[in-house]
Order: structure tokens, then sequence, then C-alpha cells
């Protein structure tokens, strides 16, 4: 961190889908979509702020290495639906020039 400008770091960070959930929702909707892929992960009641938290969160440990599972399955099932939504546009797509072709 000491020798990557800020504005570099903010944007990897912000690549992160966690990172994204965060700072547009919080560390609640976090929570809830981690436990959609395992219901047992309980995020820290306890915390001096958001930092802490996402220490406690991300930091080593038991806790980090299950969110992380869950993240992974969380963007891999967003992948997957952003990859079908393209493909019925795409479809359209198609579908609408071969009609206009058809007409012409």
């Amino acid at each position: 961190a000491r020798l990557t400008p800020l504005a570099e770091l903010r944007a990897h960070a912000e690549r992160q889908s966690w990172f994204r959930i965060i700072v547009r929702d919080g560390f609640g909707t976090l929570e809830r979509i981690v436990q959609q892929y395992d219901p047992d992960i309980v995020f820290p009641r306890r915390s001096i702020g958001e930092c802490d938290l996402c220490k406690q969160v991300f930091g080593p440990g038991e806790l980090s290495a299950a969110v992380r599972g869950a993240l992974a399955r969380f963007d891999a099932d967003s992948a997957r639906l952003t990859a079908g939504v393209w493909q019925q546009v795409f479809s359209a797509v198609r579908s609408s020039a071969a009609a206009t072709a058809e007409r012409s």
C-alpha cells in the first residue's frame, strides 16, 4: 500500500463484488448475500467501525475462508446470469437483423 497510489488501490478494490456491495449497501447486505450460499455464516456483532468489521470478516481465519467461498459462488452465479442476459440480447439482435434483411 505504501508503494501503490491510492487511486490504483481503490480501482482494484472496486473490481471486487464484496467491496461494491459494502460501499453501496453495507455489511448487512453482504452478510445476507453470503448467507444465501452458507446460512451458518454470521458476521461479528461488535466492531469499532467499518474498517475493524472488514478486518474481522476478511482477515485470517475460518470466517474469512467461509465468506470468500460463499462470495466465489455468488460471483460465479452472477457471471452465469450476466452471460445468459447477453446471450438473449445477442439472439434478439440477430433475429431483428434477420427480420429486417428479409423485408428489404
